[in-house]
């Protein structure tokens, strides 16, 4: 003590022996029952006695008695959850790494202020239990739990308010109100440190003892000096005490104790501290939540919530974190800091929302694929998709997909995707709720083809033998058989009208006919092709889904080219035919007269052969032939 600079101890009022049992016990000497009422009973009783009778109050109050009790307010109840808490608090402390320290056979005083809890024993100087800071963190927690109970308090209330007033409310709406309610709370300022706190006392029966006549004069019970008048301050009165209880080494004649001086009253020394994260009313779709933000470097930050705490120490730029795994549902967390004196901080209290449900997936479905081309699978012939899915309860937001790369986000069942052409497309739709759980759809595959099947020959003139023996010609352009029982020829003008159906094979040619004889090839549908003009038509493809439609393919306007764009009637009659390059039929370029080169080619009705294709490629294209001489007669 003296190489610490520290003052003498006081001379000792009693010499207490450590009782045997406690030899190996780190705290022995220091119980109370054990070591001192078992050890010396008449004279700690005599001397508590005597001390009692000199006490007095510092300044009247006004009511009857030696004190007014404070109110049993929030604070004074929460005490007794505190301390019923008290041994759990510590051990999270403990498992958290907080220094906790057991100074034995140390000094256990610096500059006259003593660091331990225990008393000190002349002879063995243990000083056991916390140590100031384990005692402030604990302090800490007191305070973090009761303002986490009072927050957990306020968030039941709100809620049993909303339930009784808007009945069949919906959870996630209860809790909305309630986070709005507590964020807008007016922050409650902390009581003063100096406020009295209310203090369990318990009385001890005192302990009959014999009269003995005594063999020396009775020692001398000093006087008790008159207290010092001092001015009516907050807090308990300064009293006198009578010496004689304590520990130490030296004569047991109880010597006489200094009055103390009134101290000056000291102002309350301010804690700071920040929560960061995470904000009010956070919504956590994983139980472990890490709480930060900053305080004075060194200092001890308790997070405490549901009789637990975790304790954390700020780095040496004042940034503290504490990671808490949290319960299902909704939690109040109180967070306090406090410095190795045991000064606190106010408490900062957040209600977090743990929301680890998962929530039922969408079912995701493409109005187009109801109008597929393909039976196996959905091929569509245009990159517009009309998305929808099903409702799911608790979501806050949808999310859809194209590919695995999000497109956008809604809080409603329906959306509009442009896909791309020659491509498949995996459309999928994840419902989120407001903690960030995510469930998605089965995905949808999407094929486009935005010219599966095009209009590939017209016999718009019919055949040497017949014109009303008109024939067309349609070309599957992919390699999926398509289903034609969604796709139509139209007119521009409403007539012809005609709905396909059957299937077409990959790479394959549709014919159809005005009568099975028009042609010798064999047609897949035979119709009246009356209504096909001879002075020109514009024909359209068109695939139909639901009540929209889509055009495929196109022949050119009748003013384009005043009538048919290709093809004759006379002196034969030669059909308009697609080119190999000509991908838009709606231009004039894209057609060419059509001629026959093959050997097997087809004829019409008599025999003749067909200035065209039927159910086959398409020629190279070329003229009419020329016309035969007039006999000299006629041109006379």
């Amino acid at each position: 003590m003296a190489k610490a600079g520290a003052s003498a101890p006081l001379a000792a009022n009693i010499i207490i022996s450590l009782p045997e049992n406690e030899l190996n016990d780190k705290a022995g000497g220091h119980h109370f029952g054990s070591s001192y009422l078992a050890m010396e009973p008449d004279r700690i009783v005599s001397d508590i006695e005597n001390a009692l009778r000199g006490l007095k109050a510092g300044f009247p109050f006004a009511g009857d008695g030696c004190f007014n009790p404070p109110p049993k307010t929030l604070g004074y109840k929460a005490k007794g959850v505190a301390f019923a808490v008290l041994d759990p608090t510590v051990q999270a402390i403990k498992t958290a790494d907080v220094a906790t320290v057991n100074m034995i056979d140390k000094a256990a005083v610096t500059s006259g202020r003593a660091l331990g809890t225990g008393i000190i024993i002349t002879g063995k100087a243990v000083v056991f239990a916390a140590d100031v800071t384990a005692r402030a963190i604990i302090a800490a927690a007191e305070k973090a739990s009761a303002a986490a109970s009072a927050a957990a308090a306020q968030l039941r209330n709100i809620f049993a308010s909303a339930s009784s007033a808007a009945g069949n409310v919906s959870a996630a709406s209860q809790l909305a109100a309630a986070t709005l309610v507590l964020t807008t709370q007016p922050k409650t300022t902390a009581t003063p440190a100096s406020t009295p706190v209310p203090v369990k006392t318990a009385s001890i029966p005192p302990t009959e003892v014999i009269a003995k006549a005594p063999e020396s004069p009775p020692p001398v019970q000093p006087k008790i000096q008159p207290q010092i008048p001092t001015p009516p301050v907050f807090g308990p009165a300064l009293i006198s005490v009578t010496p004689g209880f304590g520990g130490g080494g030296g004569a047991s004649a109880p010597a006489p104790v200094p009055v103390a001086e009134v101290p000056a009253p000291v102002a309350p020394i301010s804690v700071p501290l920040s929560v960061q994260t995470p904000l009010e009313g956070a919504l956590f779709a994983t139980s472990s939540v890490t709480f930060s933000g900053t305080t004075t470097p060194g200092y001890s930050v308790v997070a405490s919530y549901a009789s637990i705490a975790f304790a954390s120490t700020a780095d040496t730029d004042g940034n503290w974190s504490i990671a808490l795994t949290l319960p299902e549902g909704t939690t109040s967390i109180g967070v306090v800091a406090t410095d190795s004196d045991g000064n606190t901080s106010d408490a900062i209290t957040r209600t977090i929302n743990v929301d680890t449900t998962p929530l039922g997936a969408p079912s995701a479905s493409v109005a187009e694929c109801t109008a597929s081309l393909s039976a196996s699978f959905c091929l569509i012939a245009s990159t517009g998709a009309a998305l929808s899915w099903t409702l799911v309860p608790d979501t806050a937001y949808y999310a859809y997909a194209v590919n695995d790369v999000i497109v956008a986000t809604t809080t409603g069942a329906v959306a509009t995707l442009s896909l791309a052409s020659s491509a498949s497309s995996a459309i999928s739709v994840a419902a989120y709720d407001a903690a960030g759980n995510a469930a998605t759809s089965t995905p949808v595959n999407v094929y486009v083809l935005t010219q599966p099947v095009i209009i590939n020959e017209i016999a718009w003139a019919g055949t040497l033998v017949d014109t009303v023996d008109k024939w067309m010609e349609l070309k599957n352009n992919s390699s999926y058989a398509l289903d034609l029982s969604r796709i139509a020829i139209t007119s521009a003008d409403g007539s012809p009208y005609i709905a396909l159906s059957g299937t077409l094979a990959p790479s394959g040619f549709y014919l159809i006919e005005h009568r099975a004889e028009a042609t010798s090839a064999p047609g897949d549908l035979v119709l009246s092709l009356d209504a096909l003009s001879a002075d020109g038509e514009e024909l359209r493809l068109e695939w139909g889904h639901g009540n929209a439609t889509t055009t495929i393919d196109a022949t050119p306007a009748a003013a384009t080219c005043s009538g048919w764009c290709s093809g004759i009637s006379v002196p034969i009659a030669m059909t308009m035919e697609r080119t190999p390059a000509g991908a838009d039929g709606s231009l004039a370029g894209s057609w060419q007269r059509g001629i026959s080169t093959l050997a097997s080619a087809e004829t019409d009705s008599a025999g003749n052969t067909i200035s065209g294709t039927p159910r086959a490629e398409n020629s190279e294209g070329g003229d009419p032939p020329p016309l035969p001489p007039i006999p000299p007669e006629i041109m006379l």
